[in-house]
């Protein structure tokens, strides 16, 4: 014969909140003379309508999609966002893309509106070769894959570093 304990339903309230797959939940208990009746209530999350990744150019979209677990037609779980922010982040940081990250999410607010990941990516605003008083600064720059414009990455960066280093000039 179980006995109501409010403070283990309370427990069993929070921990249904904290899978993240309702925005708020609650309970009401109410006396009777052959024990009580509880009732929870909660307020589901909102279905995605679609996932979209705004913003990136660098990494294809299908290779972030591919590490992304929030998914078309499910319910968004801020945990499971969360756990998205990272991957896409990770997934920049392992192609040696600098400064690359998700700067907003924002979530759907009613069923069918979209999941978005806005993506920032760092891009070079310009070259400048200084200290070179005897190599052309065209004899550098034509060793460098990276262009003003480009997303900042580091994998490239040292590559054309190793290239002019090459050149023995220096």
């Amino acid at each position: 014969d179980d006995v109501y304990n409010a403070t283990e339903v309370a427990s069993a309230v929070r921990r249904l909140r904290d899978l993240g797959l309702c925005r708020t939940a609650s309970f009401d208990a109410v006396q009777r003379k052959d024990g009580y009746v509880i009732t929870i209530k909660i307020n589901e999350q909102p279905q995605i309508g679609e996932v979209i990744i705004d913003g990136a150019s660098a990494v294809p979209s299908r290779d972030l999609y591919a590490v992304i677990q929030s998914k078309d037609n499910t319910a968004v779980n801020p945990k499971t966002v969360q756990h998205d922010i990272a991957s896409i982040n990770a997934t920049y940081q392992a192609r040696g893309f600098l400064g690359c990250s998700v700067t907003n999410v924002t979530p759907p607010e009613d069923h069918g509106d979209p999941l978005i990941f806005d993506i920032q990516e760092t891009r070079l605003e310009s070259i400048q070769i200084t200290g070179n008083s005897l190599t052309k600064p065209y004899v550098i720059l034509r060793e460098l894959d990276t262009k003003p414009g480009d997303v900042l990455n580091t994998t490239t960066l040292k590559d054309d570093l190793r290239r002019v280093f090459n050149l023995n000039y220096f």
